[in-house]
């Protein structure tokens, strides 16, 4: 009796991973012109200073949100808290934290600088807007995939992308061409995002008002630092890499492995797709289900990666010169270091929201506090060396160890075997051509 609901909260589950996937492909479609425009009109060094401001504006305010954001999704999709408490909760904290993290970060931000430079400084500066408007835009997040409204926060996605491709091509074609520029028109793409989604949640709330909630707030702390280290090094070791890089070898490095990392990460789509539906779902979940939906997940992630990754592999140096002009074929080398390790990291992504979603918090601290410490031993010990092909080496092998052990702590949580994992089964094949049939629009145009 109870196989069908199941098999619906399955095929549930695929659809909206589809969807959140095909919105991915559109918002690269997007971003490729994006990444185009910036490399190109402002050289190695101009697409150094952009990206490295906006990485480590982004590394500050993932630190500075103490996982309240997770909580947040985890409440709400667990019918834990209400939309009020969460949502007054959320301005509460992105104002408390932002009136204290953005100062530090002007404070601070120098150091990222390898050698004096008045532009570089003055976009590190303006950077420093980044850090409020990344709070409100992780709790619009949060709350969004708390309701499981993946459909919206895919909206807000293309919206926001599309308006940064506007801007870009406003700022970028005209005398204000400048690194400077091109972060004030990231600016306003973030504040399109937070004002966009923060409409679509008044309106969810209805005729009900907002409400400060002290116990959801206490509750949120405990259940964000459980894991907000972990959380912390992640981020790190996903971004840290290039303020390293910055500081130790120049903006012009940065440049070409900005563009490294930016290619690779194409392979994450999908695990990222997966993921933002992943959390919510399992937080809903009997564990029994969970453990059936992840398997599933990283079994179809692993096959694709593997397969989208031997075509950027074959394909990279072609992608560089048509996209970026040869001026960066220097970012080829560390661009083939980095595929293995970030394929592997797909797998990583998806157990850390299932077990995020299962409320298992600590060891993942573990897993990713290890992977950290690998990684910025090396990237210490590789880059003075190696330059970006040290940094690529040094995340390559820190994603592998992060995938082994978060897969070990997921055996012993759920005993699902790794292998469970990783190899094929006849019934994936069959549950996503389900899921996809059931995306095709019916007579009359709606959708399922």
């Amino acid at each position: 009796m109870a196989q069908a609901p199941i098999e619906e909260t399955r095929l549930s589950f695929f659809r909206q991973s589809a969807w959140t996937f095909l919105t991915r492909v559109l918002v690269t479609l997007i971003n490729i012109p994006i990444s185009i425009l910036v490399a190109r009109r402002l050289g190695p060094e101009g697409q150094g200073a952009y990206s490295a401001a906006l990485a480590f504006a982004g590394l500050w305010a993932t630190s500075a949100l103490l996982s309240v954001d997770a909580a947040h999704t985890y409440y709400l999709a667990g019918r834990k808290a209400p939309l009020r408490a969460v949502l007054g909760n959320s301005i509460a904290w992105s104002l408390g934290i932002g009136l204290l993290a953005t100062p530090l970060y002007l404070l601070l931000s120098p150091a990222v600088q390898k050698e004096p430079s008045a532009l570089f400084a003055q976009v590190l500066t303006l950077s420093a807007a980044a850090v409020p408007l990344q709070l409100l835009k992780a709790f619009v997040v949060a709350t969004l995939l708390g309701q499981e409204r993946i459909e919206r926060y895919n909206l807000l996605q293309v919206v926001s992308n599309l308006v940064l491709l506007a801007l870009l091509l406003l700022v970028l074609f005209t005398p204000l061409k400048s690194a400077l520029w091109a972060v004030a028109a990231y600016l306003g793409s973030a504040a399109v995002f937070v004002v966009a989604g923060g409409v679509l949640l008044r309106r969810s709330l209805g005729e009900e008002r907002l409400e400060l909630s002290p116990a959801l707030a206490r509750e949120s702390v405990v259940y964000g630092l459980k894991g907000h280290v972990g959380v912390f090094f992640a981020q790190f070791t996903y971004r840290f890499d290039q303020v390293l890089v910055t500081r130790m070898v120049g903006l012009e490095a940065q440049g070409f492995y900005s563009i490294a990392v930016l290619l690779a990460e194409k392979l994450t789509m999908i695990s990222q797709s997966i993921h933002l539906v992943l959390f919510p779902r399992v937080s809903a979940s009997a564990p029994a289900e969970a453990n059936r939906l992840t398997a599933a997940a990283c079994r179809f992630t692993f096959l694709f990666v593997i397969v989208a990754g031997i075509g950027l592999w074959v394909l990279g140096g072609f992608l560089v010169r048509l996209f970026y002009s040869s001026a960066f074929e220097p970012a080829l080398p560390a661009f083939r270091i980095l595929l293995p390790g970030v394929a592997i990291l797909s797998l990583s992504r998806l157990l850390s929201g299932d077990l995020s979603g299962r409320g298992v918090r600590i060891p993942q601290t573990f897993a990713l506090g290890s992977a950290f410490v690998i990684n910025l031993g090396l990237d210490l010990l590789l880059i003075p060396r190696l330059g970006i092909v040290g940094a690529a080496w040094a995340s390559t092998a820190a994603y592998v160890w992060q995938t082994l052990f978060l897969m070990a702590v997921f055996w012993k949580v759920s005993g699902v075997s790794p292998d469970r994992l990783l190899v094929p089964r006849g019934e994936d094949l069959s549950l996503v051509r389900s899921a996809l049939s059931r995306m095709r629009p019916r007579r009359g145009g709606t959708q399922p």
